[in-house]
């Protein structure tokens, strides 16, 4: 492949994601050009390395291991808090791990720290964001910073250890950088990688040649009852900021099983485009402008693997507003749908496309943009109600229609 996927800006690491590209597929491509830079002395030449751009954890993890010996620091890019650069590694008291530097100005600031979650399970470290907390980027990296100080780790250092977790580009960075004091080599678990019964884990650091950058490494899981739900229905009814406030309830919810949310669309509207337009819209609609991607037969077939691929007990997905043979491709993978529309009218083309795919209705939702509060009409199968105002400037986690189905779907995954 011969796509520049890094480009150098002054102190800035420009990172670009070729498409269609599978995790281990992209550790390989980024090693080579890491590679590449580093020969060529072709690198920052600066104390911090900031890194913008569309990163996947999988790549902060090897970013961080191939030039942290460079730098005092490296830093972030994080758009949907703070519009800013968060330092997730540092060896200077200049720039405490945490802290953040304006994008526009440079300056620095160190905000205070939420809690963050990390510990063993058996042999794999458990890396979670406290999903009883709401928190910005930088925090979730000073707590991580903490958690892995008095975590229990080798005294020899040498081996593999493999990571697993809800967890932040940022943080992942934190923990690569911390971890490689004590491992030869991180391998870290990708879902869109994984199978029904097996998790899979990429190499993403290393010093040994037992484990190459890129292998992968499936592990066995206990068998679970999965439901892949699709949120359909016509263009601009709502269907993302749905998809977040359902995520927002899954990971609230005590009795919910482990959950992951992701983008069916090509169209730049992932869960960064949601969270930053929250805070700066003109912000997101430029960044979704420039990591929009064309709707072809080729990403919906990746999409579409990916979707089979993921194993975790609740997988909720959102589609193009258009019934199309893209949208058949990708919805082939789904185990039930929830319809959203504007009107009733246009409930029916949708219903007659999931029964095409076989595709239980659980729910019938009305998006009513300039409604005051939402209506539960019918509770009995499939739900029905009314979700008011679903835009991308407001969190919309605590509407009573979103809650309900949230709890919906923890129902449906836990009772076989």
């Amino acid at each position: 492949m011969n796509i520049n996927c890094l480009e150098v800006n002054g102190d800035v690491l420009n990172v670009t994601l070729p498409d269609n590209q599978e995790g281990h597929i992209l550790v390989s491509i980024f090693a080579t050009q890491l590679d590449v830079l580093i020969a060529n002395n072709q690198l920052p030449q600066t104390k911090v390395l900031k890194v913008n751009g569309s990163i996947t954890l999988l790549l902060s993890y090897l970013i961080t291991g191939k030039v942290i010996d460079f730098y005092e620091a490296i830093a972030f890019y994080v758009p949907y808090d703070i519009n800013g650069y968060v330092v997730s590694v540092s060896k200077s008291d200049d720039y405490p791990v945490g802290s953040r530097i304006d994008a526009q100005t440079g300056n620095e600031s160190n905000p205070q720290e939420p809690p963050f979650l990390i510990n063993w399970s058996s042999d794999i470290l458990m890396a979670e964001i406290n999903n009883r907390v709401k928190v910005g980027g930088d925090m979730m990296v000073r707590e991580a910073f903490e958690q892995l100080k008095k975590l229990h780790l080798p005294e020899e250092k040498g081996g593999l250890v493999k990571i697993n977790g809800r967890c932040p580009v940022l943080v992942g960075s934190t923990i690569a950088a911390y971890l490689s004091q004590f491992y030869d080599a991180i391998a870290v678990c990708d879902p869109k990688l994984g199978t029904s019964d097996q998790d899979c884990y990429v190499v993403v650091v290393t010093k040994d040649r037992e484990y190459p950058l890129g292998t992968t490494i499936k592990i066995d899981k206990p068998v679970e009852k999965r439901c892949k739900i699709v949120l359909c229905g016509p263009k601009n009814t709502g269907k993302t900021c749905l998809r977040e406030g359902l995520k927002d309830n899954l990971h609230r919810l005590p009795d919910a099983p482990r959950s992951y949310v992701i983008s069916g669309c090509p169209d730049g509207d992932g869960a960064w485009f949601h969270q930053t337009a929250q805070h700066d819209s003109d912000l997101a609609r430029s960044l979704k402008d420039q990591w929009k991607r064309d709707f072809t037969p080729e990403f919906a077939e990746a999409k579409a693997n990916q979707i089979k691929a993921i194993g975790v007990p609740i997988l909720v997905f959102d589609v193009g507003g258009k019934i199309s043979a893209e949208n058949r491709i990708i919805m082939s993978k789904a185990t039930h749908s929830i319809i959203l529309v504007q009107s009733e009218d246009q409930i029916q083309e949708w219903q007659d496309f999931c029964d095409e795919l076989k595709l239980p209705v659980i729910a019938i939702i009305i998006s009513d943009y300039k409604g005051k509060e939402d209506t539960l009409i019918s509770n009995s199968s499939p739900l029905r109600g009314r979700v008011h105002y679903l835009d991308r400037s407001v969190n919309v986690a605590d509407r009573p229609t979103i809650k309900a189905l949230a709890e919906l779907l923890t129902h449906l995954c836990n009772n076989p």
